[in-house]
């Protein structure tokens, strides 16, 4: 497989980014307008990556929230 499933986090995943080490990555929600901050054990592999329980709602800031910069 090619993907790494987010899906208990965010159904509709709209963007991703990552830290400068490659060792953090960030899941923009798009139904849930919240970003999911995830640890990548083996630095920019996403298939290492585990949800931190760390999440920020961005509804406030952004309805249709598509990316990260």
């Amino acid at each position: 497989t090619t993907d790494k499933y987010v899906g208990s986090q965010e159904t509709f995943p709209r963007g991703l980014s990552f830290n400068s080490d490659g060792t953090k990555m960030y899941v923009v929600g798009g139904s849930n307008k919240t970003i999911y901050q995830y640890t990548l054990s083996s630095a920019w592999n996403v298939f290492t990556a585990s949800y931190d329980s760390v999440s920020k709602d961005v509804s406030a800031q952004d309805t249709t929230p598509a990316g990260l910069l």
